[in-house]
């Protein structure tokens, strides 16, 4: 991991492009409001889904097509569900084919998007995989190797059983995780991917993308990004 004064230097050095939103106009307007009210360009880069316009001297919202077409904004992340029935690694195929990976839900925003988005689909039940799965006996990661806290997402009763290795989530009485093995089936996935801008601020920073580009996507907005 780099340090502070390190990412500092990096960024001095790479300053990175700002990206105008000006001309965009499908920004959401709880974003706006939030946004709008922020008049420093520290207390703007704190918001995810704001951005400081140096020229205007002031904070816009990002718009909400930075994902692309089928992809929704959440945070930091672009979520997608998808209802086919796959294995584990098929999942995952599918994900990497759209230039993501299955997702990593660290946050009580993206776990909330996606419960409700499931609650959508009356005519076919889905319990979509999602990127979690068993690294040893005893632990269990996120694919973007984030730590699995159980805090956002918990288990169900009695889960996770002895023979699963990777993680579904279902939504009966009490939503909740399950594991099963990699090579069954499960019906749905949910797919992950970062917002064009992180991807940006990654690249234009430390030139080039590591595995966690939240963290360090975070430290770059968080870290003398406004001098």
């Amino acid at each position: 991991m780099l340090p502070i004064r390190r990412l500092r230097e990096l960024h001095r050095q790479h300053k990175r492009v700002p990206v105008s939103v000006k001309n965009y106009t499908k920004c959401h307007v709880r974003n706006e409001q939030i946004c709008n009210k922020l008049t420093s360009c520290k207390s703007c880069s704190l918001h995810l889904n704001c951005q400081w316009d140096q020229r205007q001297q002031e904070c816009q919202a990002l718009p909400a097509h930075l994902c692309g077409e089928g992809w929704s904004h959440i945070g930091d992340a672009c979520l997608r569900i998808n209802s086919s029935r796959e294995s584990y690694d098929n999942a995952k195929l599918y994900c990497y084919n759209l230039s993501g990976n299955l997702a990593s839900l660290t946050t009580s925003k993206e776990v909330e998007f996606v419960l409700d988005e499931i609650q959508k689909y009356t005519l076919q039940k889905i319990s979509p995989w999602v990127g979690l799965r068993k690294i040893n006996i005893s632990y269990w990661g996120w694919d973007d190797m984030s730590p699995f806290t159980n805090t956002t997402l918990q288990w169900l009763p009695g889960e996770p059983n002895d023979s699963g290795f990777c993680a579904y989530l279902e939504r009966a009485e009490v939503a909740g995780l399950k594991a099963n093995p990699c090579t069954a089936m499960a019906d749905g996935l949910v797919c992950e991917k970062p917002v064009e801008l992180a991807d940006s601020c990654i690249v234009g920073v430390l030139g080039t993308l590591p595995v966690n580009h939240r963290f360090y996507c975070e430290i770059v907005r968080l870290v003398n990004l406004c001098n």
